[in-house]
């Protein structure tokens, strides 16, 4: 059988015009393909590229954005875009706006429709289906930013939003439901962007589908579905994520890397906030949106409840086993509850507290604590805008002569390492998160939040509505560890 780079050879002495045809005298184009092939190893050929092992050390550990630009191998990298050119201009594949680094897509999707790649170089990107243009549409234009990444298609059940959004991040294929996109061979994930009372059931169709999924919080309303995400998740090697960004926001970065080597000692106590106006968020939408109808409102705890939760129990590093709440008695304009708070025991006697409101007048706020024997960390409830510096402050018993936290200046939710045009609604969090959900699938390993550890979250969260529903009583939560179908 001929190798995969006789076969680009061929394709590029067919195509390439005269004055583009790679002569081989030292130092050309295909000199340099050889001398790729043989520096990155054989060529990988296969249905889904991502399902090749990448070696460990291998330029993926570093995130697409953060590499030499492709111009430091520009003779490959402009035989690879002249190829691609010619089957635009030939075959009407795709349009000339599309993006350079889809340049190789376009080489292996012709290619007796096998997808072609390097080892420990760039691959065909991860074909996304993003469900839900409301909540979605942050993670269409973060998945748009990356190399590794392609939107093919958008589902939405409003149609004109669809086809807007569709129009106007040229997206080619547009469905009205999530059915009709799962079918969809092309597709190797899905983002679920849904409102969150179905969040659950789209996670387990498009897992049934055989799709990787990433999905916005929360994982899911009931227990049962957890587990049921959790299984097939693990059952049929998929890669599933939360969407919990915050986890990536810088200003938590540096100070979950110290508690968790033990800085602030034994940790016994932390509280998590999620106080924000529900005006902020529906004012500006319809009057019949979700979040605010009586039948499937928003919840608190499963609503800004795992911003809170998951990431305080991320710094903690703590696992609950005992979940105590109560709502406010007084209600939304809407007749909904807008404010919880909830405590919650961990396995090994610390303890926290929730406070999630939608009824707050203030301006937005996720505040963390963590106390532990050696030392303290709160964050500032003043936080600013997402590009600006922040705020967070710092105690440590060694400091003796200390008598007022330290104030540390931070970025907010951004990372400055990044490009400031690498940039969403949050700062740098949905695009840290998307490249990280990208490399978890071409690693072939677990997300950051995969389904087991999102419901280490979850579960408690849904034990903690219970308790406030049914009046403050406490109620054990199941240990996700446990389930074992």
């Amino acid at each position: 059988m001929r190798n995969p780079i006789q076969h680009l050879r061929i394709i590029v002495e067919e195509l390439l015009p005269d004055d583009h045809k790679p002569a081989h005298a030292p130092g050309s184009t295909r000199q340099c393909l050889d001398a790729r092939s043989r520096n990155q190893g054989e060529v990988a050929i296969g249905r889904h590229p991502h399902q090749h092992a990448i070696p460990e050390h291998s330029d993926h550990d570093v995130p697409a954005f953060e590499k030499t630009d492709p111009s430091e191998h520009a003779p490959v990298w402009r035989t690879w875009q002249i190829i691609a050119d010619s089957f635009i201009q030939r075959d009407g594949i795709g349009h000339r706006d599309a993006p350079r680094y889809n340049t190789r897509m376009w080489i292996c999707r012709y290619y007796n429709g096998k997808d072609v790649g390097y080892r420990g170089e760039a691959r065909m990107p991860i074909a996304l289906g993003i469900v839900g243009l409301g909540q979605g549409l942050s993670h269409l234009q973060a998945f748009q930013m990356l190399p590794d990444a392609q939107v093919l298609a958008v589902c939405d059940s409003d149609p004109v939003l669809c086809a807007r959004m569709a129009s106007q991040y040229g997206v080619t294929t547009t469905y009205h439901d999530i059915e009709r996109l799962l079918a969809d061979r092309r597709i190797d994930a899905v983002v679920v962007a849904t409102p969150d009372h179905l969040h659950g059931l789209h996670a387990i169709a498009a897992l049934s589908a055989g799709k990787h999924v990433l999905s916005e919080i929360p994982m899911a309303l009931t227990i049962a579905e957890c587990r049921q995400i959790t299984r097939l998740s693990e059952r049929h090697g998929l890669v599933y994520q939360m969407g919990n960004q915050v986890r990536y926001a810088a200003c938590l970065s540096d100070m979950a890397a110290l508690i968790h080597a033990g800085e602030l000692g034994p940790i016994f106590y932390g509280e998590g906030e999620y106080l924000h106006d529900m005006h902020d968020i529906v004012d500006e939408r319809p009057a019949n949106h979700w979040r605010i109808q009586a039948e499937t409102p928003q919840t608190t705890l499963l609503g800004g409840g795992p911003h809170a939760l998951d990431t305080l129990r991320w710094l903690m590093n703590v696992r609950f086993h005992k979940a105590q709440a109560f709502h406010v008695a007084q209600q939304s304009e809407w007749q909904t509850t807008h404010t919880t708070a909830a405590l919650l025991q961990s396995d090994h006697g610390a303890v926290c507290k929730i406070t999630v409101s939608y009824g707050m007048q203030r301006p937005y706020c996720l505040y963390f604590g963590v106390y532990g024997r050696d030392g303290s960390f709160e964050r500032s409830r003043d936080q600013g805008a997402p590009m600006q510096p922040t705020t967070n402050y710092y105690y440590h018993r060694r400091l003796s002569s200390a008598r007022r936290l330290i104030p540390i200046e931070v970025p907010n939710w951004y990372n400055p390492r990044l490009p400031r045009n690498l940039t969403l609604g949050h700062g740098t969090m949905e695009i840290e998160q998307a490249q990280r959900f990208l490399m978890a699938i071409q690693r072939q390993q677990r997300a950051d939040i995969h389904a087991r550890e999102a419901a280490r979250s979850i579960v408690p969260l849904i034990c903690a509505l219970q308790s406030a529903d049914q009046g403050g009583g406490i109620v054990d939560i199941p240990d996700p560890d446990d389930w074992h179908d």
